[in-house]
């Protein structure tokens, strides 16, 4: 049994820390019903897009967490890749595949849909969950019938364990909240204000403060 080192949110700690007190609106980004996308508005500061990355821990096992980008760091990742995506695509070309011309990043981001941002004051939470793998023969009967849903519950004889910093946690002065978290499918996120929806998420997750995150990124387990 291997635990993994943890995978916190890939971001900047200042643009973390700006979480707890400069947000002024939100908008989301998706297309047929998956949401890949948020935007977080920052008054005078750049907005953030948030989205859900993947990182590969072994073979076979990949967990979710989310990133945090400027528009800045987003045109600097595409113009830094742009030659490896320009020698694949000549390569799939000469292999006599038909790929249609990336569109270019657009020099201004104006998110779309934006709702103002629902607090006056609030409080952040980073949720983490231990995400395992295990052969799906040699999971105990037992688990099947009654699995655990604490923070960190794994079954016995589990090969590989990480800790993920899933999603993030709003909750307002009058006890409102709003989730952003992993989706039901990969890279896709879920965002949703529904008590019910963020109680369900909550159940197998541990929640830590920002300010706890950013002296320690992962909790103790």
């Amino acid at each position: 049994m291997i635990d993994a080192p943890p995978e916190p949110i890939d971001a900047a700690p200042d643009d973390l820390r700006s979480l707890c007190s400069t947000l002024t609106g939100y908008g989301l980004v998706g297309t047929r019903g998956l949401t890949w996308g948020l935007w977080l508005l920052r008054g005078k500061h750049p907005p953030l897009l948030v989205t859900s990355v993947s990182r590969d821990i072994v073979f076979k096992f990949e967990v979710f967490t989310l990133a945090l980008r400027t528009p800045e760091q987003l045109h600097t990742a595409a113009r830094e890749s742009r030659p490896q995506m320009e020698e694949m695509v000549e390569q799939l070309k000469a292999a006599g595949a038909e790929w249609a011309a990336a569109q270019p990043l657009p020099e201004h981001f104006e998110p779309e849909n934006v709702s103002s941002w629902p607090f006056a004051n609030w409080r952040v939470d980073v949720l983490w969950k231990r995400e395992w793998t295990i052969p799906l023969e040699t999971v105990p009967d037992e688990w099947w019938k009654n699995p655990a849903t604490h923070f960190g519950a794994a079954p016995f004889g589990f090969t590989h364990a990480c800790l993920v910093a899933r999603g993030l946690l709003f909750t307002g002065d009058d006890g409102s909240r709003l989730l952003i978290s992993q989706g039901e499918m990969p890279l896709d996120l879920l965002v949703t204000r529904d008590e019910e929806q963020i109680q369900a998420e909550l159940e197998s997750t541990l929640a830590v403060e920002m300010t706890r995150c950013l002296v320690n990124p992962a909790p103790e387990t």
